[in-house]
């Protein structure tokens, strides 16, 4: 795998991952509501 390659590949799965939390959060808050 390049460089370039495996930074794509963070830079992906960290943003599905940051996105999935915030939808967590986003969930937990309604129910809070």
């Amino acid at each position: 795998m390049t460089m370039s390659g495996a930074i794509a590949y963070v830079l992906i799965y960290g943003g599905a991952l940051a996105l999935a939390f915030a939808l967590y959060l986003t969930l937990k808050a309604v129910k809070l509501i």
